[in-house]
């Protein structure tokens, strides 16, 4: 178990990410803030390690494009990200089989090398021997249940950079007015204070999050089809219908 706090005890985490060889069985993080594909991201994609992360969606891009663009890009390589709207501030990543980092460090350049951040890393024998494994995944299975949290899709990333140019330009308070009418998911208001809509406005939301999530699976696809198109297939064939018959294929 050691404090990792920066610069202010020479610990960073970035020293405590799996190394290649290291035994990691998938790895799942839920961090409100990001903006940086060279720490996590990367470790992930370089050791072959499946990711499933959680990160935050409002109106004040909580998340940088860049990042969002480059996790979508990353379905193939096994990297899968959800949004949780408005309530989402955990900063956890669990290297299952590895160890586990809870703390205050977000997913950015200057929490992982300059900020005072405070967090502790628990070696794989320490969840063992303090019983963390069930609180850890019963902690994810939550996240995963949670009906307001949505796929990643561009229509998001778009969004999202939308907002981004709207707040380049504006005074904070007109920002936000108009960054909440350009917001496409609603306002969740969280878990302790969770107000449930009716039947169907909830079937309409859960219709709403599955048809997203169908969206972002054939987007990936087709993404990738070009790479694995039979000869006898013709380059000039639009992706879309490529796809649609590898679905009706299998």
């Amino acid at each position: 178990m050691k404090l990792i706090a920066s610069g202010v005890n020479k610990q960073f985490l970035s020293s405590y990410l799996p190394k290649i060889g290291d035994e990691v069985d998938g790895v799942l993080a839920a961090i409100a803030y990001g903006n940086d594909t060279d720490t996590l991201l990367k470790n992930c994609i370089d050791n072959k390690y499946r990711l499933d992360i959680w990160m935050r969606y409002d109106h004040t891009v909580p998340v940088q494009p860049r990042l969002l663009s480059q996790l979508l890009k990353n379905i193939k390589n096994n990297i899968f990200c959800r949004l949780i709207p408005d309530v989402l501030h955990s900063k956890i990543i669990w290297w299952k089989g590895y160890g586990a980092y809870i703390g205050s460090a977000n997913l950015t350049n200057r929490a992982w090398w300059t900020n005072i951040e405070t967090g502790m890393f628990f070696t794989e024998e320490d969840i063992i021997s303090n019983n963390l494994t069930s609180q850890l995944e019963s902690f994810f299975d939550e996240l995963n249940d949670l009906d307001e949290s949505i796929p990643l899709s561009q229509d998001i990333i778009d969004e999202q950079i939308e907002i981004l140019a709207l707040r380049k330009k504006s005074g904070a308070d007109e920002i936000d007015d108009k960054a909440k009418k350009i917001r496409k998911v609603p306002v969740f208001n969280g878990v302790s204070d969770y107000t449930k809509g009716s039947v169907v406005d909830k079937k309409k939301e859960r219709f709403r999050q599955e048809w997203q999530s169908t969206i972002a699976k054939i987007d990936n696809i087709a993404s990738q089809i070009n790479d694995f198109r039979p000869k006898w297939i013709s380059a000039d064939i639009p992706v879309y219908w490529q796809v649609d018959q590898f679905l009706h294929a299998y």
